[in-house]
């Protein structure tokens, strides 16, 4: 579904002589579910970012005003912890995920669209180490952080 939503942020002519960019199934969707709950995580910046009194910024909620401004949708944001999120939407509780893969996990509980949005993962060696690892081979042996929770390393295997 949020394949259909994401056309419609595409450049318009003025807004009277633009044709509506969903299709009438897409549009009879959106009606019928008014009220839409997208969780993001809420420490993934510049995607997204809440601050102590739960405001969300960043590129994620950007992009969800865009959406609700040009489809009179009213989708809401919920940030959390991101296992909490995906666990929260594989019960059901929320409606759509921001920020995530089709990772093999994920299929038997979420549809995907095409990418929305595309995010660079980089390694960051130390400026004295003689031999830096140009490869994910070249991290073998060596102590590697990351964040656990994004499930990212199931990407790499």
């Amino acid at each position: 579904m949020l394949v259909g939503l994401t056309l419609a942020i595409l450049p318009q002519r003025a807004a009277a002589a633009t044709p509506d960019l969903l299709a009438p199934s897409q549009r009879a969707w959106l009606a019928a579910h008014p009220d839409l709950v997208i969780g993001m995580p809420s420490d993934y910046p510049p995607g997204t970012l809440a601050d102590a009194e739960g405001r969300v910024t960043g590129i994620g909620p950007d992009f969800v005003d865009l959406l609700n401004r040009r489809l009179g949708t009213r989708i809401r944001i919920e940030p959390g912890h991101w296992t909490e999120i995906v666990a929260r939407a594989e019960r059901r509780e929320i409606d759509l995920l921001g920020f995530t893969f089709p990772l093999d996990s994920y299929r038997p509980y979420f549809n995907f669209t095409g990418p929305v949005f595309a995010a660079y993962y980089y390694i960051y060696a130390r400026s004295d180490d003689e031999r830096p690892p140009t490869t994910l081979a070249g991290l073998a042996g060596k102590r590697v952080g990351y964040f656990a929770s994004t499930r990212i390393v199931e990407t790499m295997n």
